[in-house]
């Protein structure tokens, strides 16, 4: 099973991520540590609050999972969401999850059952996810093992910024794999 990779671009400055064409998250609000390298946050997209989920895919016989300790059905993701947030706080959900928009031969894509059973507009993307800082929120899940209580967690990724990047940053000559591998793939699901 292959794992699809939220990719830290730490080699990049600030003024190479703007110039990419890189959005830039405000400071994260509300981050919730939802399960093992599984996070929430909130931000307001076309002026109205919604909920972020962050996380790696993995794919298991063609079909798109989220990687967690144990990998996550959008079933089980909807509850998992359910049991830890109030949905109608929310207008829509974003997906920051490589190929959370893919559809395959086993069903609809991971985003498209998350709309359906929350009954919320979700945005997912179709290929991978390149953002720049979104590795440092995964580090929570060893903090809390190491005794850190959520809200010093919560204290310290509040200070940080993610960007995704919404256009090539690759150089086509010294990095062709990564230049060619790279697009900006969002959809849109309705429930």
């Amino acid at each position: 099973a292959g794992i699809g990779a939220l990719i830290g671009l730490g080699t990049f400055g600030i003024t190479s991520l703007i110039k990419s064409g890189a959005h830039q998250t405000k400071n994260i609000v509300n981050y919730y540590h939802l399960a093992a390298d599984v996070f929430t946050f909130e931000d307001i997209y076309k002026g109205k609050p919604r909920l972020n989920i962050v996380g790696h895919s993995k794919i298991v016989d063609d079909k798109f999972f989220l990687a967690s300790s144990q990998p996550m059905t959008p079933g089980m993701l909807a509850e998992r969401v359910n049991n830890a947030f109030h949905m109608a706080d929310y207008d829509s959900i974003r997906t920051i999850m490589c190929f959370s928009g893919r559809s395959s031969k086993q069903g609809p894509a991971f985003g498209q059952e998350l709309s359906s059973l929350l009954k919320k507009p979700v945005k997912s993307y179709k290929r991978e996810v390149y953002a720049y800082n979104a590795e440092l929120y995964f580090e929570a899940s060893g903090m809390l093992k190491s005794g850190f209580s959520m809200q010093e967690i919560q204290n310290t990724f509040g200070t940080l910024k993610m960007f995704i990047l919404k256009t090539n940053p690759f150089s086509m000559l010294n990095e062709f794999k990564e230049f060619r591998k790279f697009q900006y793939r969002p959809v849109h699901f309705k429930p």
